[in-house]
């Protein structure tokens, strides 16, 4: 078993283990949940019992209050009717005072007029007046007595009604007191009840915040230990990304020195015999042209045989354009350098001809997407009117002087769009570079805006080349 099996193994006996106990976890989390929901509901109920005691407690003082209340006004109302009482038996004693007052005045009467009737007539009839007016006094004064012990008989019989209606009362206060008896009774019991329920609500509390707390532990020390095995879990698995990404950047660059192998050794067999190409003494190393841009490069000037060639950056590519002008002399090779030097010292490798031009064109700077990048300066300017039908693409350099790569180097091809003729080919090289692949964007939308039909292929090798060509030479992404 491989390396890389083995770490597969691993990773997945680990997520495994992890997936255990974080399901483990998340079921300790939901039992947390629902015991702290329960405690919640029996917390709230014990507040209810609580409001529930304090109202019964509360009830019962109100109740106290009203019976002290009905307890004064039965004493208040008791001492009314004994005052009551008191002033009729002195009222009947007083009328039966007068009444017999009365008969003896009238007794003493009639015998005074029968004793003065007697002893003088002289007086007779003043005396007969006399006592005829006394009698109509006294009938006027027994109406009047018979009027008040008619009223006094009205009296007494609402006191007597009074009397049952206060009994009535009476009954109806012990009936109250009765009930109210029974209620304190249904409150003692309430009240005992509910300290026996609190009690038990307590008890239970207790053993629900126990047991709550030591599941809280076991939780704890489980998270602990699913944490220890995640950080091991995780540490195994950020090893094994930076084994995983060591192994495919060596898998990449073995893959890309095999193909790059393959390359050369088809590029050797590929030249062998060339009627054109006699000097093979090509340098491809480091940043110069590599085998497959120079494969690539010579298919497309031995099969297409281009006619009006630009070259951007003079290099090991330029070995085979300017062979292959010197051969077919239809075509016309301009070649572009920002560096003096570097001109003079590789033409002295190269061989010329009247249709081979090298110019020496400075690079500015220029600022794009908030980015400093550099291109040839006016380039259009020092290009001849004749349409382009093959631009290579390897200058100016990719980097600025602080060493940093730029992020749309190589722009220029942008304003040579209206210079390339129906049927064109273009090759981008170092298409392995984000910034290069930026420029090759940039020129897509350019000729989609244009209305411009076109086929883009990749090569890849130990560098990469983009490639974009007309439909007549979709032959050349077969390469």
């Amino acid at each position: 078993m491989s390396f890389i099996d083995n770490m597969k193994e691993k990773i997945i006996t680990s997520s495994n283990s992890y997936q255990f106990y974080k399901d483990n976890y998340k079921k300790l989390v939901s039992q947390n949940t629902d015991n702290k929901k329960l405690i919640k509901t029996l917390q709230k109920e014990n507040k209810n019992l609580h409001r529930i005691n304090e109202e019964l407690k509360e009830s019962d003082n109100q109740y106290k209050n009203i019976k002290e209340d009905i307890n004064a006004l039965s004493d208040r109302i008791n001492d009314n009717f004994n005052i009551i009482n008191q002033n009729n038996n002195e009222l009947s004693e007083n009328i039966n005072k007068i009444k017999d007052n009365i008969r003896t005045n009238s007794l003493l009467i009639q015998d005074d007029i029968e004793v003065m009737t007697e002893s003088s007539d002289k007086n007779n009839s003043e005396l007969k007046n006399t006592i005829t007016n006394l009698n109509d006094n006294f009938q006027g004064f027994s109406q009047g007595i018979e009027s008040f012990d008619k009223n006094t008989s009205e009296l007494k019989e609402v006191i007597n009604n009074l009397n049952d209606s206060f009994n009535d009362f009476s009954q109806d206060i012990k009936s109250i007191d009765k009930s109210t008896s029974d209620l304190k009774d249904t409150i003692t019991n309430l009240d005992g009840n509910f300290k026996e329920f609190s009690q038990d609500m307590t008890t239970k509390d207790n053993l629900v915040e126990n047991d709550l707390n030591d599941r809280l532990d076991c939780i704890n020390e489980n998270v602990e230990d699913l944490e220890a095995k995640f950080r091991i879990f995780h540490s195994n698995i950020q090893e094994s990304q930076n084994n995983l990404e060591q192994y495919k950047g060596t898998y990449n660059d073995i893959l890309r020195r095999i193909r790059e192998v393959n390359y050369g050794l088809v590029f050797n067999d590929t030249i062998k015999n060339s009627s054109w190409l006699h000097n093979e003494n090509f340098s491809s190393n480091n940043g110069a042209a590599n085998y497959s841009f120079l494969y690539l490069l010579y298919r497309i000037l031995n099969e297409v045989k281009p006619s009006n060639i630009l070259e951007l950056g003079l290099g090991q590519s330029s070995k085979l354009t300017t062979q292959y002008t010197n051969k077919f002399t239809h075509s016309k090779l301009t070649i572009i350098d920002q560096d003096k030097t570097w001109i003079e010292n590789f033409s002295k490798n190269l061989d010329f001809c009247k249709n081979i031009s090298i110019k020496y064109v400075e690079v500015e700077e220029f600022e794009y997407n908030n980015t400093t990048n550099t291109r040839y300066r006016d380039l259009e300017e020092k290009l001849s009117d004749n349409k382009l039908d093959l631009v290579i693409i390897d200058g100016p350099t990719g980097f600025l002087p602080s060493g940093e790569f730029q992020s749309y180097p190589r722009s220029n091809i942008l304003t040579l769009i209206d210079k390339l003729d129906d049927e064109f080919i273009i090759i981008l090289d170092d298409y392995d570079r984000t910034g290069e692949q930026n420029t090759m964007k940039n020129l897509q939308e350019k000729l989609d805006e244009k209305g411009i039909e076109y086929t883009f292929k990749a090569f890849y090798g130990l560098k990469n080349q983009g490639i974009i060509c007309t439909p007549k030479y979709d032959f050349i992404t077969w390469f």
